[in-house]
């Protein structure tokens, strides 16, 4: 599972998770999203991505953990969480990356589609966090920026 978390502290949100499927072996079947998988021109076709169908309690339960994990970890703004379920539903913390990539080529526009987003509004959102956490005030507006939540 790939979840994504924006915003900061209580505010900070999960956009919905995020499942990839392996169309073709990696790594000796490893199911990793190794160098050809992130750069290959074609990789999308091979690694599709789609939302993630988890029983209700599961979602909550993750998303509860992934907010908890991103809050410990001093995470700001945004992030992405990666976690594999064992057979029995049991979440496993692969990493946390507390500065991923967010170029359309890697993975960042097809996850803001996935979460009903433009590629534009998710970036937006990033940013938002960030000025409402350095408390910016906007010269134009003369109000503070808030939490895009």
């Amino acid at each position: 599972l790939r979840i994504s978390v924006l915003g900061n502290g209580k505010r900070a949100r999960v956009l919905p998770m995020t499942v990839i499927f392996f169309k073709r072996t990696y790594w000796n079947n490893w199911h990793i999203v190794d160098f050809s998988a992130k750069w290959d021109h074609d990789a999308d076709k091979d690694t599709p991505a789609a939302q993630a169908k988890l029983d209700k309690k599961l979602y909550m339960k993750i998303e509860q953990l992934s907010l908890k994990a991103y809050n410990l970890c001093g995470c700001r703004d945004y992030a992405d969480i990666d976690i594999r379920l064992a057979k029995d539903n049991t979440p496993y913390f692969i990493e946390i990356n507390c500065n991923p990539g967010i170029a359309p080529t890697d993975g960042m526009e097809r996850l803001a589609k996935i979460a009903g987003l433009t590629y534009g509004g998710y970036l937006k959102k990033i940013v938002l966090s960030a000025l409402a956490r350095k408390k910016v005030i906007c010269p134009i507006l003369r109000e503070k920026f808030s939490e895009p939540f």
